[in-house]
């Protein structure tokens, strides 16, 4: 993929762009979406005097080709992908940003069975 950067978008330096997203990802995990990318897609950037930059549209484009899910949209949406009623999240200390693994519900669920079973 050619970036496309748009030089007269302001520039975001890759060790700033864990602070854009809500869960702040381990600055490893984006030189892994600069290097090697995600699904076959890559976080476009651009190197400007030896350091490698990005801006928020190409973070945008790398979001939406990687969830399927526009940005701007999904940041706007009162859908809550974990199920769990804002107004209980906002007393209840849940971060519906954090959205559990497919790994992590199936042991949440067995955990539930072993409970049951119990009778707990």
């Amino acid at each position: 993929m050619s970036p496309q950067i748009d030089l007269s978008e302001p520039l975001i330096p890759i060790k700033d762009i864990p602070g854009e997203f809500p869960n702040r990802p381990h600055i490893a995990t984006v030189w892994r979406w600069v290097k090697r990318g995600v699904r076959g897609v890559k976080l476009e950037t651009i190197v400007v005097g030896g350091r490698r930059y990005t801006n928020v549209a190409a973070i945008e484009r790398f979001v939406e080709a990687t969830t399927g899910v526009d940005p701007t949209i999904a940041a706007t949406s009162s859908h809550d992908p974990t199920g769990v009623d804002p107004t209980i999240a906002a007393t209840s200390g849940h971060d519906p940003a954090r959205v559990p693994t497919p790994s992590r519900r199936h042991a949440v669920q067995q955990a539930n069975t072993e409970l049951d079973r119990a009778k707990i």
